[in-house]
């Protein structure tokens, strides 16, 4: 799915990662693991190439782009729920049924919610909103950033499941925590600060 050599990226004159080389294959799980400023999410935006100031090199081979979500919330207080996922699923050129719909909420313990505002959802609510739309437009490969922030304990519950499912049916997922994944099998690529060049 993923390969790459020597990655590098630099910003604000600051070295955040140097001499990076993995690879994702189906049916894994590179959990990227490191504390605040150690360039987690640059290097996620960097492989989706959302970011380019980086040396070495990223090669993808796969049929379709990665599904990515962000940190953030994600989306629209003036739409609904159900509203956010049907525009977000046709974005990626998928037609979302009622039935699919229903069953992407359920799964994320939101059944009956696809009615509610953005804005009157709680932040674990919206993260799981979010997270919905893994099972609203499906892909091969999941990028994920701190997917398990806000979520309580029954949510991070939840994403485990999703997690082992995706993988189980032979999906690969690159994801950044701060909490330890209770899964097996998982791959760590530790991140540590460099010091400022001169």
């Amino acid at each position: 799915m993923l390969q790459v050599q020597s990655l590098a990226c630099e910003r604000g004159q600051r070295r955040l990662f140097e001499g990076l080389a993995f690879t994702l294959a189906p049916r894994e799980i590179l959990h990227i693991r490191g504390g605040n400023g150690t360039g987690k999410t640059t290097l996620l935006k960097a492989l989706l190439g959302f970011y380019t100031e980086y040396e070495g090199q990223i090669e993808w081979r796969l049929d379709e782009p990665p599904a990515y979500v962000s940190h953030a919330a994600g989306l629209s207080d003036n739409l609904t729920v159900a509203e956010n996922l049907h525009w977000y699923a046709e974005l990626c050129g998928q037609r979302l049924s009622s039935e699919d719909l229903a069953r992407a909420l359920a799964a994320l313990g939101l059944e009956g919610m696809g009615h509610r505002l953005g804005s009157t959802l709680s932040q674990g609510q919206k993260k799981r909103a979010n997270l919905a739309r893994l099972l609203v437009a499906p892909r091969t490969c999941w990028v994920l950033d701190e997917p398990a922030s806000a979520l309580d304990a029954d949510g991070i519950t939840i994403l485990h499941g999703l997690l082992r499912r995706h993988r189980d049916g032979g999906g690969g997922i690159i994801i950044t925590s701060h909490q330890p994944l209770d899964l097996e099998g998982v791959k760590t690529l530790a991140l540590g600060a460099l010091e400022p060049r001169a």
